[in-house]
């Protein structure tokens, strides 16, 4: 898939997946996916970041 071809309405069913089977990976790879958009900004690929706005998910502490 084309960086120009991701718009919120696929990045919401993939967080609504993947945020379900893993919150601690969801928030890694959300992070990465921010990076990368913002480097499609700064190299003029993109206008906007759509990741921008999905929220990190809840993930609960580790047992020690």
């Amino acid at each position: 898939m084309r960086i120009l071809d991701v718009d919120v309405s696929i990045l919401v069913k993939w967080r609504d997946v993947r945020a379900s089977q893993s919150p601690t990976q969801f928030n890694l790879e959300r992070t990465n996916l921010l990076g990368a958009f913002k480097i499609a900004i700064e190299r003029g690929m993109v206008t906007s970041n759509p990741a921008a706005n999905l929220k990190r998910a809840v993930t609960r502490p580790r047992d020690q």
